[in-house]
């Protein structure tokens, strides 16, 4: 896991620098929600919606990707588990979500302009004793891994 509070100096090739160049261009650019393709198989999909109802929430992981969750407006706290610490439940190839249950090892609290990064081993779920009835503006990106070795 990683938590971004200010952009670090990345090479500009690196992903997580291409990840928070679109963010700054969203930002200024006002773009709607949605989806968006990037460039080397990075992708995201740009929120504003009040957070999950308790029930719909669970711990997720991906085994191809690594997500970074960028709050742009409101806040929200993710869970943070060690999924080899956790029960397997399911895995769908073609989205790459891995399902699985357990306890979390790790809380964050998202503020306006921070980042979390989670890689395989980072089950995450929303916290569900945190959710706030204000929409949470963000962006979620999907990071090819193999990205993260050539740099």
């Amino acid at each position: 896991m990683i938590y971004i509070s200010k952009q670090d100096e990345y090479s500009t090739k690196h992903p997580l620098n291409i990840c928070l160049d679109f963010v700054k261009k969203f930002i200024k650019e006002e773009m709607e929600p949605g989806r968006y393709e990037l460039q080397n198989g990075i992708y995201c999909s740009a929120l504003a919606s009040p957070l999950k109802e308790k029930d719909e929430l669970f711990f997720e992981a991906h085994k191809k990707y690594a997500d970074l969750h960028y709050v742009i407006e409101g806040t929200q706290r993710m869970w943070i588990g060690n999924t080899s610490q956790m029960e397997f439940v399911s895995y769908t190839e073609e989205k790459d979500f891995v399902k699985v249950v357990g306890e979390h090892h790790v809380e964050v609290l998202q503020m306006p302009g921070t980042a979390i990064v989670v890689f395989p081993e980072d089950a995450h779920t929303l916290d569900p004793n945190y959710l706030p009835k204000e929409i949470v503006k963000k962006i979620i990106f999907k990071i090819p891994l193999f990205l993260f070795e050539e740099n």
